[in-house]
């Protein structure tokens, strides 16, 4: 009878962990919320150089149309400027103005989601620029040196006639 009791609760307690390995996984799913991604999530660019985001859902069932919207709010598709292409949740901008730098928001057509990304415009100076600096940053130290060693040197005749003049 003893021995009856104990195969029925282990049988009970074998078939309650079986179960909580099959249906655990299952009963503690998280429901996931439907996100929008862009990748990159910001750029920094120069003048004249091209830029690509590419926005994509983090539900790959839902088929809505993403689209792309102008840093005032316009939507992309609609302006008529050939620099812009946007296709499948794409955005490339060619041969980049300072016009361009601003908030770029990728939607859902119905505009339930969107992402934001933003796009910085920086001025790199020539190197014809940088290397007038350094040359004329470095001629200053050397006048600088020059001022120093003269300065020494008058110095040096000085403290020299002085002693001559002592002397006699």
């Amino acid at each position: 009878m003893m021995a009856r009791k104990s195969l029925l609760r282990d049988s009970i307690v074998y078939s309650l962990v079986l179960l909580s390995v099959l249906l655990g996984p299952v009963l503690c799913q998280e429901e996931e919320v439907e996100t929008l991604k862009v990748d990159p999530p910001a750029a920094a660019q120069q003048v004249g150089e091209e830029v690509e985001f590419t926005c994509t859902n983090s539900n790959t069932t839902n088929t809505e149309p993403l689209v792309w919207l102008y840093h005032n709010g316009t939507e992309i598709s609609t302006l008529n400027l050939t620099r812009f292409t946007e296709s499948d949740g794409v955005l490339k901008i060619m041969d980049i103005q300072d016009s361009d730098a601003g908030v770029y928001n990728c939607t859902t057509v119905s505009r339930a989601l969107h992402v934001e990304v933003e796009l910085k415009i920086y001025m790199m100076p020539s190197y014809l620029t940088e290397g007038l600096i350094l040359m004329a940053i470095n001629i200053g130290l050397i006048l600088i040196f020059m001022v120093c060693a003269l300065y020494r040197c008058i110095q040096t005749r000085r403290d020299k006639k002085k002693r001559k003049g002592v002397r006699t």
